[in-house]
């Protein structure tokens, strides 16, 4: 018999620090620590988590909730940075990029007002801090079909200035290309475990 649990709206939209690590080695195999997750919170990877202190007395300790969206952010950001993202309808392999290039591709992403079909995410907490990242590179340069998800590209300029600026360029689009595609594998992956979930056997 199976039977529907009932979560409430704050289940629904965050889950503890215990159970996001247990759910990124479960679901996808990504084996990371606490501390990995602080080091990508503070380079501006993931969306930080709400904290709360369980005491008046600070030194009593404090609890993380993630917000569950989090974890397709850190999917895309372990393929991105530790394995390097595979295309299969294309079979492409894309190679592994920085922190800090990531970093930057979830910026230009969310400050250019893209999204993920369902992936509810509190941009406003931490997007703002990359303003000045996103001023310093090249914007996306293409569009997101809303039905299949798939990508299409705008018509790239015709004129560069030189060689390096071109190449400049078509590394930044790589990067947005990788993001979103991490991100959207991450997005199918885990939210969809979450889903499943909730059918309980």
């Amino acid at each position: 018999m199976t039977e529907i649990v009932q979560l409430t709206k704050h289940q629904q939209l965050f889950i503890s620090q215990e159970s996001f690590l247990q759910e990124l080695k479960q679901v996808v195999d990504i084996d990371v620590t606490a501390q990995t997750l602080r080091n990508w919170e503070r380079l501006n990877l993931i969306t930080p988590p709400d904290r709360k202190i369980h005491s008046e007395d600070r030194r009593a300790g404090r609890s993380a909730e993630y917000y569950r969206s989090a974890l397709a952010e850190a999917y895309a950001v372990y393929k991105l940075t530790k394995e390097g993202l595979y295309l299969p309808q294309d079979q492409i392999q894309l190679p592994k990029f920085s922190l800090t290039h990531v970093a930057i591709a979830r910026a230009v992403f969310y400050n250019s007002g893209f999204s993920i079909p369902n992936f509810p995410t509190p941009f406003d907490k931490s997007e703002k801090v990359n303003q000045i990242l996103v001023k310093k590179v090249p914007t996306m340069e293409f569009d997101i079909d809303p039905i299949d998800g798939r990508i299409h590209q705008k018509e790239i300029p015709k004129v560069w200035e030189n060689s390096e600026q071109y190449l400049r360029y078509m590394f930044y689009q790589q990067l947005y290309v990788a993001w979103y595609y991490g991100l959207k594998e991450g997005c199918e992956k885990l939210l969809r475990n979450h889903q499943m979930m909730l059918l309980k056997e």
